[in-house]
């Protein structure tokens, strides 16, 4: 039985990778995962071809997570794609953030991920996908944003280090790294402070190219001029200058 794994996927790029990975790949379930279940339900409901595995759990619940591991390895599903797309932001100034809802948040961008993508190779064969969601703050320091900035840094290297490792085994890896989209992130990482600047890029967009991409063979994914621009620019100005660009 082919499957795509989705987790973040009660909204947002979530809810449009599941949506379009539908009809993209020939693939029996697409698994949901999120918390909430009422979303996941409209989402399942919204599948015209494909079986939506409702799964709502925590993935920084270890008991939660654990209860999911067990599910793999009983069924043993071929898993054609996997999106790690669960995870949040915080913008706020590092010394005034909560420790605890940073850590929870390097659980999530980064250990969660990690973990998933490490119990799902295992039954993953060639001409499958592993889709990191990452961003454009993974090209740069974030003032403001130094934690999230990090974890998004360590998916972009986790995710190329991937691709080269996993290559032989028709495995491919890509890192998605977009800047603003028109989801409910910058809203809830600014605790309400912020809304997506007109430039923002539609979802459905963002992952259209990024599933085109992945099929390309590409390594990373970046939607738009603005994001393209910003990520040469970390490559070829000094720390320094980009950190006063920055502010």
């Amino acid at each position: 039985m082919g499957i795509a794994i989705v987790t973040g996927a009660s909204s947002g790029m979530g809810k449009e990778f599941a949506l379009q990975i539908e009809k993209a790949y020939d693939i029996d379930e697409i698994w949901l995962i999120a918390r909430r279940k009422d979303l996941l339900d409209e989402v399942a409901g919204k599948l015209e071809r494909t079986t939506g595995v409702v799964i709502p759990m925590s993935l920084t619940s270890k008991e939660d997570m654990k209860r999911l591991k067990k599910k793999i390895t009983q069924e043993r599903p071929d898993i054609k794609v996997l999106v790690n797309n669960a995870g949040y932001g915080l913008i706020e100034p590092f010394i005034e953030s909560s420790l605890d809802v940073i850590m929870d948040m390097i659980d999530l961008n980064v250990k969660v991920l990690v973990e998933l993508t490490h119990v799902c190779i295992l039954y993953m064969h060639s001409e499958a996908s592993i889709i990191q969601i990452g961003s454009v703050a993974g090209f740069m320091p974030g003032p403001n944003a130094a934690v999230y900035a990090a974890t998004k840094a360590f998916v972009l290297n986790f995710s190329n280090a991937l691709y080269q490792e996993l290559k032989q085994k028709g495995i491919h890896v890509i890192a998605v790294s977009p800047g603003p989209v028109e989801t409910m992130f910058l809203k809830v990482a600014s605790s309400g402070r912020m809304e997506p600047p007109k430039s923002a890029a539609k979802a459905e967009d963002v992952v259209r190219l990024a599933l085109s991409d992945a099929k390309k063979g590409r390594i990373i994914s970046v939607y738009g001029f603005i994001p393209k621009v910003n990520i040469f620019l970390s490559r070829i100005l000094s720390r320094k200058l980009l950190l006063k660009m920055l502010k």
